[in-house]
Order: C-alpha cells, then structure tokens, then sequence
C-alpha cells in the first residue's frame, strides 16, 4: 500500500466493500458517478454508506408514488396468495384423508375439529 494513491488505499478498505455492495442497487452509469464523488469528496465509509443507501431509498420510494405498484400489491399480490393459500390447505387436507391420517390429528372430515393438537398423539 506504500505506493498506491490515497483514493486507491480509500477504495480497498473494508468499509468501502459494503459500499461498493450497497451501490450495487443503483444503475451502472449512477453508481459510477456516486463512487467518484464520494471518493473526491472524502467521505469515510460510514458516511458513505449511509449516502448510498439513502439515495437508494430515495429513488425506490419515488416509485411507489404512483398508483400503479400499489394496485400490483394490494389488487394482484395479495388476492393470489390467498388463492396459493387455499390450494396448499386443500393439498394438506388431500394427502392427510388419502393416507387416512385425518383422525390422526384430531381433525374431523366435515371441516370442523375435535380437539385441538399440535403434533401427532402418542
């Protein structure tokens, strides 16, 4: 490290591996330019951290300003798992009354329950 320049030695701590992960999330043009500034400007690695991430932060919820993503949550996402979610219960219960464990389990085969067990009865 004796003869490397100052903005080399910088760049190669460890500190400045976590930035140069966390500057990942940005696109290639941007973290190119966010780096070189940091590095002329300076920074240590905290503070350089903290600025990466928060420009990441940034530019993330800047998309969640619109309606669109919120529509994806709430109108597709959210319905589709409980549609996964019943279609796995309706698995479970498929595979427990063909391997006639039901009673096993303290579950009844009209829906309801007969006692409530965590784990098979010895």
């Amino acid at each position: 490290m004796g003869g490397e320049p100052d903005g080399e030695r910088l760049m190669t701590s460890t500190g400045w591996s976590f930035v140069e992960a966390a500057a990942r999330l940005l696109a290639r043009d941007e973290r190119e330019a966010v780096l070189g500034d940091l590095l002329e400007a300076d920074e240590n690695a905290l503070h350089g951290l903290f600025g990466v991430l928060s420009l990441v932060f940034r530019r993330e919820a800047a998309l969640w300003k619109t309606w669109r993503p919120w529509l994806a949550g709430f109108g597709v996402a959210l319905p589709s798992s409980f549609l996964l979610m019943g279609f796995s219960l309706s698995v479970s219960w498929s595979y427990l009354t063909l391997r006639g464990r039901v009673s096993d389990y303290g579950l009844s085969p009209a829906g309801g329950t007969s006692t409530c067990m965590v784990g098979k009865p010895q």
